[in-house]
């Protein structure tokens, strides 16, 4: 997925919610912090991010919603992201 090397992305998921994809995003608050970059700043990024993402995919692809999440996603022993239970 194109966001996982991004800035500020230290972990995400893309999943499939009512039929569009929505981007599950744990940002890497540690680099947030050392340079001072507030929540609501990568808020907003992020969303630039999704934008300009979404202009180079075909509209089945593009992700209709981010969500930020506060906790790393739960993995399995062998540190895959335990998917199955992000999916609502």
């Amino acid at each position: 997925m194109k966001l996982y090397n991004k800035e500020y992305i230290q972990e995400s998921l893309l999943i499939s919610r009512n039929n569009k994809l929505t981007a599950l995003i744990y940002p890497d608050y540690e680099l947030m912090d050392e340079n001072k970059i507030k929540i609501n700043e990568i808020e907003t990024n992020l969303n630039k991010l999704k934008i300009e993402i979404n202009n180079d995919l075909p509209s089945y692809k593009q992700i209709s919603k981010l969500e930020l999440f506060l906790t790393e996603f739960e993995k399995t022993p062998k540190k895959n992201i335990k998917r199955y239970l992000y999916q609502t």
